[in-house]
């Protein structure tokens, strides 16, 4: 007989749950929002603003500190301006902790 594998944690602790989030994870990627955020043209643009940024986040910068930058944000929010959704000028480079911040305070 062979060994089986020990079940990973979302087996364990989710457990019905793993088809529930498979399903919803499916749905979501139909989105609108997440059709661009998955696609070429904004992948590539994301690259470009972090690189224009030399891969540090803006709001750290500003305060003097050298912080990698991990996420893109829109300046102005998509909901709101989506004809800005792909122009440079309402792009930043920002670390995780900023755009979390950010991010809270538009909801």
């Amino acid at each position: 007989m062979s060994p089986t594998r020990p079940p990973t944690y979302h087996e364990r602790y989710l457990g019905g749950r793993k088809a529930t989030d498979a399903a919803y994870n499916k749905a979501r990627a139909h989105t609108p929002h997440e059709q661009a955020l998955n696609s070429r043209r904004w992948r590539a643009l994301r690259t470009l603003a972090l690189q224009r940024d030399a891969y540090l986040c803006c709001e750290c910068r500003a305060a003097g500190h050298h912080t990698p930058a991990v996420d893109v944000d829109h300046i102005l929010p998509r909901h709101t301006h989506p004809d800005l959704t792909y122009t440079m000028d309402n792009l930043r480079s920002l670390c995780r902790s900023h755009h979390n911040v950010k991010t809270k305070a538009q909801r």
